[in-house]
């Protein structure tokens, strides 16, 4: 799990480089809500790691759980405002209000882009369920990491 998040990290601390680069020769200037950027995406690395280390779990337990995955993360993300605006009305926008991932992806992408640091009371709590799935997942992998292995 530790490795898969490794590897994940490396393009997306090369496309971060490249979009400093960017933002320096485009002269854009930044907010100081934009230097909290590193500490926003933190609670989005623990949330998921905490779900990596269940996956890999349920991976040991059940092989088609890794076919799964590609699946559910492509509806998780058109259920959380990450390519579209979050909704203003209806019913949709309390779900958008009460999914953990709209505060954990919307508030440093806001930061970065806009130097807005809105709903940061919904961030908090998503943070801290974020710490707690890490932790949790992360005692449980290690309890049945030895027995899940022995299985296979």
């Amino acid at each position: 799990v530790i490795s898969a998040f490794a590897q994940a990290l490396v393009p997306f601390l090369a496309l971060l480089v490249f979009s400093l680069i960017m933002i320096a020769t485009e002269q854009v200037k930044l907010t100081p809500a934009a230097l909290l950027f590193p500490l926003l995406i933190i609670p989005v690395m623990l949330f998921t790691l905490g779900f990596g280390f269940i996956f890999a779990l349920l991976n040991g337990i059940l092989r088609d759980i890794g076919n799964a995955i590609s699946v559910i993360v492509t509806y998780i993300m058109f259920l959380t405002p990450i390519l579209y605006v979050a909704p203003e009305i209806g019913l949709f926008r309390k779900f958008v209000r009460i999914n953990t991932l709209y505060y954990l992806i919307t508030i440093p992408r806001d930061a970065l882009i806009t130097g807005k640091l809105e709903h940061l009371h919904g961030f908090f709590l998503a943070s801290i369920l974020a710490l707690v799935i890490f932790i949790v997942s992360l005692v449980i992998f290690h309890i049945t990491e030895t027995r899940i292995a022995e299985r296979i």
